[in-house]
């Protein structure tokens, strides 16, 4: 391996690269050589390129490994790769970041835009390793053994708002799980972490559609698919704090149009239970006329030939349909529609400045994902199904990470004047038994006492209590949300494909912090005990 190292002080004469390194393997790689190589890159990516803070003019180069772009498929097979390190961009904040007083890097790592492997490409070790062999094998989402097809790409690396205090170890070793697990495998995604209360890591990654130099940052626009649930709930809330309604009113007080086909369990259905998921239905009743695209209220008046499963109140199945009633009271009893009412009550609010509801708020921002599915080994840019935008409360907001980051911290309390603590603790209590399969949780054997709340699953894990949770996937976007009030701890992923590496990540996270958590015990625990004599 021969290494040649090229500098120039003066920055002139070499197109604005500070410095350059450039690596040449001139012989077949061992898989040592690979995995040193690729350890190079992340060390890079991570460790040089994020400095404690920068200037907004340039001062020093952001250093950033990488997989040289313009490779051929005989030089992938042979094995010759060059390593180059990049230069820095300076990037001023904008105008919209500022009006939301967050600050932003003045620089943004530039261009990583392929990543080759070798048709050997498993022993690559950590960018290539399959979390799931079982679950790759099915999907082809993990397998492509001639090349990573959505790239991880420099200036799809963003960070609105880096550390905030100390950096727990459990943030960094969440963010480089996401980063070298996840990220080289999806189109784009944004990430949120918060920890002591703090947003600690806030970054968008990759493109926000495959192939197309469009890159993610933290204003992109994402669907939210059923964390939407969590926004119509605290809504409802909202509704109950001012006095409008209560948790036991009744839907057939409100909305009288509903009908059921059991007209005495269906008068006794009230905003509690079909917040959390009790209204005695079969699973996802008519959700199937939603996926077949047909209208709300078709499928709301389709309700009154479903038979009943068990009395309101008394067993769990998640719905769609039903949940969506909230916004036909909201609107009965404030004579606001629904989406209006939740942008005034919360949206402006919080500043939430991207959040919006259904397809015309998506593409209103200029900022916003294409969805994609997974075909013939790669991530395919698919059309926008507006099906599920068909029921706002349900399934029918957007948002970006960036908005995510400021909803995350109003349910963990950090806005008492608008989500006060007595809200918060109606939202997130215990409501309704389910079991961890119930709850998507059955690969996860940490997982216990399992309920769905008010718009949110709540549930234990590992000795800690009440974690709050809510995942969605609608086609070609998946979205995932966690945190605990009591631990100051919360995270936000959302993600432009169906990836199913998304499925557990909630519980990676918070291994991260359990793990982060008894290993500072066993220190504590070491400096207690004083050394003896001899």
């Amino acid at each position: 391996m021969t290494l040649f190292k090229t500098s120039n002080d003066s920055h002139e004469n070499s197109d604005n690269h500070p410095m350059m390194f450039l690596v040449k393997v001139q012989r077949r790689l061992t898989l040592r050589d690979r995995r040193a190589i690729l350890k190079a890159a992340l060390i890079s990516m991570f460790a040089l390129s994020v400095p404690a803070s920068y200037s907004t003019s340039y001062s020093k180069p952001v250093y950033f490994a990488a997989v040289e772009q313009q490779i051929t498929p005989s030089e992938v097979s042979s094995q010759r790769v060059s390593l180059i390190e990049l230069p820095a961009q300076t990037k001023a904040n904008t105008n919209a970041d500022l009006a939301q007083g967050q600050q932003r890097n003045a620089q943004l790592p530039e261009q990583i835009t392929e990543v080759a492997a070798s048709e050997n490409s498993k022993e690559l070790g950590i960018l290539m390793e399959s979390e799931n062999p079982e679950e790759a094998s099915s999907s082809g989402e993990l397998e492509d053994d001639t090349a990573l097809e959505d790239a991880v790409s420099a200036e799809g690396f963003e960070s609105s708002r880096r550390l905030s205090g100390e950096r727990e170890n459990f943030v960094t070793a969440f963010e480089n799980l996401v980063v070298t697990r996840i990220v080289p495998k999806v189109p784009g995604l944004a990430l949120a972490i918060i920890s002591d209360g703090q947003v600690k890591v806030l970054r968008g990654f990759g493109e926000k559609k495959a192939g197309s130099h469009d890159w993610v940052n933290t204003n992109t626009v994402f669907r939210l698919a059923s964390v939407s649930k969590t926004i119509a709930s605290t809504a409802a809330a909202v509704m109950v704090r001012d006095g409008k309604i209560s948790w036991d009113t009744t839907i057939s007080s409100l909305v009288p149009e509903v009908k059921f086909s059991n007209p005495r369990y269906g008068d006794k259905i009230t905003v509690r239970d079909i917040m959390s998921q009790a209204t005695g239905l079969p699973t996802h009743t008519n959700t199937h006329l939603i996926e077949d695209n047909v209208p709300y209220v078709d499928a709301v008046n389709s309700l009154r030939y479903v038979n009943f499963v068990c009395p309101p109140g008394k067993c769990y199945a998640y719905q769609n349909v039903t949940f969506s009633l909230i916004g036909n009271l909201i609107f009965n009893r404030t004579g606001t529609a629904y989406e209006k009412y939740v942008s005034e009550k919360l949206f402006k609010p919080l500043g939430m400045v991207s959040a919006s509801f259904g397809l015309a708020g998506l593409r209103a921002t200029n900022n916003f994902a294409q969805p994609h599915v997974m075909g013939r080994r790669r991530w395919l840019t698919t059309n926008i199904d507006e099906n599920y935008y068909h029921i706002y409360p349900a399934a029918g907001a957007n948002a970006s990470i960036a908005d995510m980051s400021q909803w995350v911290l109003a349910q963990m309390g950090h806005n008492p004047n608008i989500l006060s603590t007595e809200l918060l603790k109606q939202l997130h209590q215990k409501v309704t038994k389910n079991t961890p399969a119930q709850s998507h949780y059955g690969t996860s054997i940490g997982a216990t006492d399992t309920y769905y709340g008010l718009g949110w699953r709540v549930f234990d894990y590992r000795g800690d209590k009440n974690f709050v949770h809510h995942g969605g996937w609608v086609k070609g976007f998946r979205s995932e949300m966690v945190f605990n009030q009591e631990l100051q701890i919360g995270m936000v992923l959302l993600t432009n494909s169906e990836t199913k590496l998304a499925r557990n990540i909630i519980f990676k996270f918070l291994d991260a912090y359990a793990n982060d958590k008894q290993g500072q015990k066993k220190l504590a625990q070491l400096k207690l005990i004083k050394p003896t004599s001899n």
